[in-house]
């Protein structure tokens, strides 16, 4: 019935927006790349150099996403240590091999707990690197663990060659619902974005929260479809942190809310603060001692027990309901994988986000547009 319900509202944004544009003949938002580098360096100390200036740019916005150092909201892995991973990420391809397919087409490889279709291709709008800076790039985060000399530079240049040929080309997500991208106006969608209650989890620099992911530099690293997709439908592509988590307590209680910090950590949490849900459009964030959980997850697995069903969350790892499913459980202050038979399984709940699914019902067709213009503005640093 959800599902019918959204296809009914795309449908019907689809043919609103289609009449807007013809109407008045609105254009396309385009997004312009910054001015290209193109001088990367004749040696591999000069080439390495330029791809780390390339790497820390805003015109890459590698950042935006990826960071150097562990960051559990960061929406991309961490790229440190890369070098040394790169060769053994991926059985039956090089380190070289990997890096280059890994910012050609990203869906090829999805390093295991981060959603696909979230990266872009690099070398494609709205980053659009050259050939030559990808080289640069790839260099530097090779280095990040590993040697970048003339041999994997030598390496990396002939993975690339059939890409620069364009021989091969990045594999396509599957956009049944894609909606036209109409232009809209920004100072009207920044309106809306703090009417809308967007500042009370999203930050942009120094306004907003970081409830769900920061959005300073969005615009410069995604694209509109993307964009508008996450407004329309929130929980398509969850940056991984940012997913909300429920909970089952003593006696019978349940909670649900995004991770703000585990005590002491992760690892071994002896207490989890949420931002949970305080209605009014508010939010306030909650320390629940975990000893009172009897499980807790992103996940919920339904199963049968004689003629009752029981919620059990835990984390996603593998598997689904015709096959079964395994998850990662906390259990006396340690995380364990388990395992549920197809037999025993009613339901599976997959994760969600904490953001509303219901914009297309809050706002019209153009102030959604208004919106993703004032989005796609966004391309400074976090």
């Amino acid at each position: 019935m959800l599902s019918l319900v959204r296809n009914l509202v795309l449908f019907i944004l689809s043919i609103t927006a289609g009449f807007v544009y013809i109407g008045n003949a609105i254009p396309q938002i385009k997004t312009q790349p910054a001015e290209a580098i193109t001088v990367v360096g004749e040696t591999p100390e000069q080439t390495v150099a330029a791809g780390k200036a390339i790497f820390m740019s805003d015109r890459a916005q590698c950042l935006t996403c990826h960071s150097l150092g562990e960051d559990p909201k960061a929406r991309c892995p961490n790229q440190e240590g890369l070098g040394e991973r790169a060769g053994k990420r991926k059985p039956g391809t090089t380190a070289a091999q990997y890096l280059v397919e890994s910012v050609y087409n990203p869906n090829a490889f999805i390093v295991p707990g981060y959603p696909r279709n979230q990266m872009k291709p690099v070398h494609k709008p709205p980053i659009a690197l050259s050939h030559d800076e990808i080289t640069a790039a790839l260099m530097f985060l090779n280095t990040l663990g590993g040697k970048s000399d003339s041999e994997f530079l030598e390496q990396v240049k002939e993975a690339q060659d059939p890409w620069r040929k364009g021989l091969l080309r990045p594999e396509e997500s599957v956009e049944a619902d894609k909606l036209p991208i109409l232009s809209g106006d920004a100072p009207r969608g920044h309106e809306l974005y703090r009417s809308q209650g967007c500042v009370l989890c999203h930050r942009i620099r120094d306004e907003g929260r970081d409830v769900c992911p920061d959005l300073s530099a969005i615009g410069g690293s995604q694209s509109p479809d993307y964009i508008l997709e996450s407004i329309l439908t929130p929980s398509a592509i969850i940056v991984k942190g940012y997913k909300e988590v429920k909970m089952s307590l003593k006696p019978r209680r349940f909670v649900r809310g995004v991770p703000v910090k585990w005590v002491p950590d992760r690892e071994h949490p002896k207490s989890i603060v949420l931002s949970v849900d305080a209605g009014g459009g508010q939010r306030e964030e909650q320390e629940v001692d975990l000893s009172e959980a009897t499980s807790i997850g992103e996940t919920a697995v339904v199963v049968k027990k004689g003629k009752k069903v029981e919620a059990t969350y835990g984390d996603y790892v593998s598997g689904d309901q015709q096959t079964g499913v395994t998850m990662k459980m906390l259990e006396n202050g340690e995380w364990i994988e388990r395992r549920f038979h197809a037999s025993d399984i009613k339901r599976v709940d997959q994760a969600e986000s904490p953001m509303p699914s219901n914009f297309a019902e809050m706002m019209t067709p153009s102030e959604i547009y208004d919106l993703v213009s004032f989005l796609m503005a966004q391309k400074g640093k976090k």
